[in-house]
């Protein structure tokens, strides 16, 4: 089968690029052919997969392009189309210019997969000015609750409807990591499948944690919806409880400096280290040594694959209570839950772990348990593979129907 994926940025090496460049090994190593079509690319792709690219230029200027139709990239999309037949295009994120890529896919079988809440959310946080969870997709509330302006909505509302209209036309199977996105792209008004991600449970093992230290580890990019700065804030209340506590946070981003000027403010300085981006087979490290592990977001992930890694390491998880990851921690058992923001319960919550390591190694087993058994990587390729294969025996059974009316 060939597979032709299209990722705007390759350079963000978030969780959705992550998960995509896995999703291509795994394909390729079952004898698949793997395309990659981008608009930003990271070097190391070419290793990965044959790619190609279409330079947006440094800033989308024009907002008719953006929103509509820029024709230069239907056309690069068209000749890679026509170049390399592929029998699968596979989205994954698409923000820059949704429907011109869309318009171009034309006959081809299309699967999206939908690795936040942008689609439905003007904001991209799932969450509305007075914090309060929202899954009611782009309305007339997001104005009324002043999440965006009244002009704005008006202008979106007109380019929302034909993207949605373009999803439902060209999109063959629109996929959800988390049921709380499925909820809200139901109330959008569009259909989708779940399909949570997952991990591979052979680069990450379990091991038994240290009943002496007390780390704390965070690993995400470093944007201000990560809530790095209420992890410190919190970190700096488990200090006084915790004197010999240690905080490691995985990489980088454009609010590392932000966030290592206020360890200076907080005077924690000398408690958390801030170790950079590193690679997957040293990240397995970072995970075997920590005592628990923290996603502190302020938005609404899906499926946060930190978690997944760091129940395959045996870790207890602390997350927010928002968007996906409560689907993915079980409260008590594989780990803990918190309010968004909330400081002072997220201090108690890692105090509570770091004081019980029994309790947390307890959660870190099961976590482990729950990641073979829901999060596996052989669950999830075929469940992909599966629909893809729908999707193409729907295509040739469409051909045959159309020549037969002919």
């Amino acid at each position: 089968m060939k597979i032709l994926f299209f990722h705007d940025d390759c350079q963000t090496m978030g969780g959705a690029n992550i998960y995509r460049r896995e999703l291509s090994r795994a394909l390729k190593s079952l004898g698949h052919k793997v395309y990659l079509f981008t608009l930003e690319p990271n070097r190391e792709e070419a290793e990965e997969c044959s790619y190609y690219t279409f330079k947006r230029g440094n800033r989308v200027a024009d907002h008719f392009k953006h929103c509509y139709f820029n024709p230069s990239l239907f056309l690069a999309f068209k000749r890679v189309l026509k170049k390399i037949k592929p029998d699968i295009i596979h989205i994954h994120t698409n923000i820059v210019f949704p429907n011109s890529v869309l318009l171009a896919c034309g006959n081809i079988p299309v699967v999206q997969t939908l690795h936040d809440c942008r689609m439905i959310c003007p904001g991209g946080k799932g969450v509305t000015l007075k914090d309060a969870i929202c899954e009611r997709g782009f309305s007339r509330m997001c104005y009324r609750e002043g999440c965006i302006s009244r002009l704005r909505y008006y202008s979106q509302s007109v380019w929302r409807r034909f993207n949605k209209l373009l999803f439902k036309r060209h999109v063959n199977a629109l996929i959800t990591p988390s049921i709380a996105l499925k909820r809200g792209l139901r109330n959008y008004g569009l259909k989708s499948i779940y399909i949570p991600h997952y991990v591979d449970t052979s680069k990450f093992l379990p091991s038994p944690p240290s009943k002496n230290a007390r780390r704390v580890l965070c690993v995400c990019y470093l944007f201000q919806s990560k809530g790095v700065q209420y992890l410190l804030r919190a970190f700096q209340n488990v200090l006084v409880k915790i004197p010999s506590a240690r905080l490691d946070i995985v990489g980088e981003g454009p609010e590392k400096k932000n966030l290592e000027e206020l360890c200076i403010f907080l005077k924690i300085q000398n408690s958390v280290r801030f170790c950079g981006e590193v690679s997957h087979v040293e990240l397995a490290d970072f995970y075997s040594k920590a005592s628990v592990v923290v996603l502190p977001s302020v938005v609404a992930e899906t499926c946060g694959l930190v978690i997944l890694e760091a129940m395959a390491s045996a870790r207890p998880v602390i997350g927010s209570r928002i968007g996906g990851i409560p689907e993915v921690i079980l409260e008590n058992e594989t780990g803990l839950l918190f309010n968004p923001g909330d400081t002072s319960e997220l201090s108690e919550k890692i105090v509570q772990i770091l004081l019980n390591p029994e309790r947390a190694e307890r959660m870190g087993k099961l976590g482990r348990e729950r990641v073979e058994k829901e999060f596996s990587a052989q669950k999830h390729i075929e469940r992909i593979l599966d629909l893809y294969s729908s999707l193409l025996k729907a295509k040739k059974k469409e051909k045959l129907s159309n020549r037969s009316l002919l």
